[in-house]
């Protein structure tokens, strides 16, 4: 095996430091940087069926040789194209190797998104080839990295290096579970030859992936049913809570609660999932955990993805519990008040700890750390979360979750943990009704949202990024759409993403609430936190992109005061089965389940499949079959060892320890 990145052919030590940005630090590293999707000339669109700025592959016959034309410092190639089915008209920028590489007759395999008026069909430095390519790898990439780049170097090798892949897992179970061999899938994910087998390739990788996750599940459920923990007084303590909020809490919650209770009273430490609905109550019932801790002397840290949900949570518990026994920690903060927080949370002054990221860092200490929440558990990584619970290791922990996630793709993925869910919703929350607005009827539906506005009812506007991806063309970024709007509406427009600075996005959702700005345009960073009752309206751009289970959890953030909510969902893809099914139930278990059997497991839940998730091979798989075939054969190694079992237990420990247990 090449043991250095500088020792691959093309590769030297700029390239070397490119590719350690993307997390490759080894020969080794490249092998396993799948490509997060793939461009498939299997299945070429007909220009006759092209539709307007939706990707696709296409093949056509150049009409007449590329012509050049000069404008404005641009090098234009211009050429017709043909198909048998329609015509379209192909525009290269500062790309003159095409007036070599293609001439009258030839036929040119393209994929790109198309901009049709009319009749007129044209497309803008679309990807091309003059051969079939048949299916192409497309990597996680940064600016000034080429896939063709990473293409090659993966190539060099798979070339260099690929007799040293070795089979990882016994004959027995690769022929029970019908599984490509190790070497030919690590090379068909980087190289397939036909669809067929790039799903056998996947369904490998995810079968082992998987495979190796539940044996540390496995592992850890066991050493932790040896683990004493902490055992609360619980007595009394409901009773008390329930004085301290403005509201009954629902039959769902008072089930979860007495899961929690039973928990806490317990000898050995909790380690509980709770899954709600958008808009179900999970704070009051983590809350409830809280006041058990703190009464028993012991301290609460609640971890939160985002400043604004951090916000949330503080302005919550301050309105219940004594404020002074509550304590925000956040990024944003200054020096000054880091080192004064990290002060009383170490003397034990304050009882209810609430924090981002800043959490995590060692040099935060608790006196007394007794239970440890983890909110949207799926937003951070495995290192992140047993950071926190290094803090405190005989604490209880709870992990909450608005996402639902079916039983059986829950078993799977925290069979070392109890899962709660809270059925029915608290009273007086509203009904949010969801229509599908197509491309055509845009521009009424803001003329609409504008109208709104002036009445008093604010809007949100999700788009799914936040700038145009290399190569494609996606009209619906949030930087876009925030001019757009603000040129043609004649209200106050605001904008929110992620990489805005922290006191940027704080004015912003400031604004937005006190009704200073009337349409708020962000991406998902609205999916959780932003609580404003005067919003009741919403639109999703490009809603298609999305899963049904995100677009259910970002229709939650309207329908929150006294008038109902209206969601619109803007689709190039007018009958949308996917789509039509979120307008006809605004029950989240029975979406996910749907949206389960038609993304399959990874799509799901929008894993990465490269970064922080530590299942990102995941993403790859085809079906819950898959992720319950890996399950059960996971479970059988600890009844029937065969020779590999101590290598499997000692990769997947190596790979899955730290953390797991902690989530």
């Amino acid at each position: 095996m090449i043991e250095k990145l500088t020792d691959i052919k093309g590769i030297g030590p700029k390239k070397a430091q490119q590719l350690e940005k993307l997390g490759i630090m080894s020969p080794e590293d490249l092998l396993y940087y799948y490509p997060r999707r793939y461009i498939d000339f299997t299945v070429i669109t007909p220009l006759k069926e092209a539709r307007n700025h939706e990707c696709g592959a296409f093949c056509a016959c150049i009409v007449k040789h590329p012509s050049l034309i000069r404008a404005k410092g641009y090098q234009i190639v211009n050429c017709k194209v043909d198909d048998g089915t329609g015509t379209a008209q192909i525009v290269w920028f500062n790309q003159l190797y095409i007036l070599q590489l293609f001439r009258e007759g030839d036929t040119v395999f393209f994929f790109g998104t198309p901009e049709i008026q009319g009749r007129t069909i044209k497309f803008n430095s679309p990807k091309t080839y003059k051969k079939d390519p048949v299916i192409i790898p497309v990597y996680p990439s940064k600016s000034g990295i080429k896939q063709s780049f990473i293409i090659s170097a993966v190539r060099e090798v798979m070339n260099s290096c690929g007799d040293d892949i070795r089979e990882t897992l016994s004959q027995r179970i690769i022929q029970k579970y019908n599984l490509m061999s190790y070497h030919d899938a690590l090379f068909t994910m980087h190289f397939p030859q036909s669809v067929e087998d790039l799903q056998a390739a996947k369904r490998r990788i995810a079968f082992e992936d998987m495979l190796l996750f539940r044996v540390a599940v496995n592992v850890i459920r066991l050493n932790r049913q040896k683990k004493a923990g902490i055992q609360f007084d619980t007595k009394g303590i409901l009773s008390a809570y329930k004085k301290r909020l403005p509201f009954e809490l629902t039959d769902g919650q008072k089930s979860v609660i007495s899961d929690i209770e039973s928990d806490m009273s317990a000898a050995h430490a909790m380690n509980r999932l709770i899954q709600g609905d958008v808009g179900s109550g999970k704070t009051a019932v983590a809350m409830y955990a809280m006041a058990v801790a703190a009464k028993n002397g012991y301290q609460s840290a609640l971890l939160a993805p985002t400043e604004i949900l951090a916000q949330q949570h503080y302005k919550t518990l301050c309105n219940t519990f004594n404020p002074d026994t509550v304590l925000l920690l956040t990024g944003s903060m200054t020096a000054k008040q880091k080192r004064i927080a990290r002060a009383d949370i170490a003397e034990g002054k304050v009882l209810f700890v609430i924090g981002t990221h800043a959490l995590l860092q060692g040099s935060v200490e608790f006196s007394n750390l007794g239970l440890i929440i983890c909110d949207e558990q799926q937003r951070f990584g495995v290192e992140q979360r047993a950071a926190l619970t290094e803090k405190g290791n005989t604490a209880d922990v709870i992990v909450m979750t608005a996402t639902p996630i079916p039983r059986t793709l829950a078993l799977c993925l925290y069979g070392d943990m109890d899962v709660s869910q809270i059925h029915g919703m608290p009273a007086g929350r509203q009904k949010v009704k969801t229509r599908i607005v197509p491309e055509s009827k845009r521009a009424d539906m803001y003329k609409y949202l504008e109208n709104e506005a002036k009445e008093g009812r604010q809007a949100y506007v999700v788009c799914p990024q936040i700038e145009n991806e290399e190569g494609i063309v996606m009209n619906e970024n949030v930087t876009d759409v925030y001019d757009e709007l603000k040129s043609t509406l004649d209200v106050s427009i605001g904008l929110l993403h992620g990489k805005m600075k922290p006191a940027e996005k704080e004015k912003a959702i400031a604004d937005f609430r006190t009704g200073d700005i009337r349409i708020l345009v962000s991406t998902t960073v609205v999916e959780v936190g932003v609580d404003v009752p005067s919003a009741v309206n919403m639109v999703i751009e490009k809603a298609d992109s999305f899963g049904l289970s995100q677009l259910h959890q970002l229709r939650g953030r309207i329908g929150r005061g006294k008038e109902a909510g209206y969601c619109f969902l803007v689709t190039t893809k007018a009958d949308n089965e996917r789509l039509k099914a979120l307008c006809e139930t605004t029950d989240g278990f029975e979406i996910a389940e749907k949206d389960l059997a038609l993304r399959g497991p990874g799509q799901f839940l929008g894993t990465e499949q490269h970064g922080e998730s530590e299942l990102y091979a995941l993403s790859l798989a085809c079906d819950m079959e898959t992720l319950e075939s890996a399950k059960e054969a996971a479970d059988e190694l600890f009844v029937a060892e065969d020779e590999m079992t101590e290598q499997i237990v000692a990769r997947a420990m190596k790979r899955f320890d730290k953390g797991i247990s902690d989530t």
